[in-house]
C-alpha cells in the first residue's frame, strides 16, 4: 500500500545528456513530486516535463529549470550551454509539467 501511494506521489527520473550540467550529469537520478501535490510552479524550480508533440526530442520526458511562468505557460531552460529548451521550441503549457524535482539521488 505504501509503495502504491509513493508511486502516485513521487517520480524517479534519470538524466540523459548534458543539458543540465553542472547541476546534474548524464546518468544521475532525480526525485520529483508529481504536479498538483505541492507548491505552485515558480521561476528557478527544476521540473520534469513531457514536451508537446511539436517540440518532442528523442526522450519523452525532459528535466529543465523554469525561467518564467506566465499565466498557464512556462519557459524552460537547461543549465548547460547546449540545451534543447524553450529557446528553441518556445514556452509550453504548464499542464505538460509532470513534477517538481525535490532531490538529487545518489544511486
Amino acid at each position: 500500500m505504501v509503495l502504491l501511494l509513493a508511486r502516485r506521489v513521487l517520480l524517479v527520473v534519470r538524466v540523459s545528456g548534458p543539458s543540465m550540467l553542472p547541476t546534474f550529469e548524464h546518468g544521475d537520478a532525480v526525485l520529483a513530486v508529481r504536479r498538483g501535490l505541492g507548491k505552485r510552479l515558480r521561476p528557478g524550480d527544476i521540473v520534469v516535463c513531457r514536451l508537446p508533440p511539436a517540440a518532442r526530442g528523442p526522450d519523452s520526458l525532459v528535466i529543465k529549470r523554469i525561467r518564467e511562468v506566465d499565466s498557464d505557460q512556462v519557459f524552460l531552460v537547461g543549465d548547460g550551454p547546449h540545451s534543447y529548451d524553450s529557446r528553441q521550441f518556445g514556452p509550453i503549457a504548464a499542464g505538460h509539467v509532470v513534477g517538481r524535482v525535490i532531490a538529487h539521488l545518489r544511486l
